[in-house]
């Protein structure tokens, strides 16, 4: 921050998004949880179970929308983009010093507006499930097991089982 405090009291503003980093926190070791916005993909950025995500689209199917929800013409829907965008950008810049919506603050960004929203949820469910995989995979192959426990052949560098299913080094990320 550029500024000092007046009196060394923390602005309101400032003690909020500390109390909102300490719960953001708090909460995600206590169990799995959905947290929207907030930074919490800056607050939680060294933990390594975080599965980050940037939802965007483009500005018609954005503007269409904010029309539908908040029963606005095409101008007002326009403007309170505008302003919410800008109101995120600063807030992100403000208390993290990155770039909101920057896409290497996430592990995996989505046009809902390409995709359409169900099927942007459903590859944010699989793209889970593929970390999970892949995790479970890495424990596998350090105790020597491959996946769903096949035993790895290690003077051949591949699986007993060729399948790619099985075979944690044929894995590739998914292509989103």
């Amino acid at each position: 921050q550029n500024y000092a405090y007046v009196d060394e009291q923390v602005p309101p503003l400032e003690a909020l998004f500390k109390a909102q980093s300490k719960i953001i926190r708090d909460i995600s070791v206590k169990k799995s949880c959905v947290i929207v916005g907030r930074c919490a993909d800056a607050i939680l950025k060294n933990d390594p179970a975080c599965f980050t995500v940037f939802i965007h689209a483009d500005g018609t199917f954005r503007q269409q929308r904010v029309m539908k929800k908040y029963q606005v013409d095409a101008e007002q829907a326009v403007e309170m983009m505008e302003n919410s965008d800008r109101k995120r950008s600063n807030y992100c810049r403000h208390y993290t010093g990155r770039e909101w919506g920057g896409t290497g603050n996430y592990n995996l960004t989505i046009e809902s507006s390409f995709f359409g929203i169900e099927p942007a949820t459903e590859m944010i469910l699989q793209a889970l499930q593929h970390r999970r995989r892949k995790k479970a995979d890495l424990v596998n192959i350090e105790s020597g097991r491959g996946f769903h426990g096949e035993t790895r052949d290690s003077s051949k560098g591949s699986c007993k089982n060729p399948s790619p299913a099985f075979c944690t080094h044929a894995f590739e990320q998914p292509h989103f």
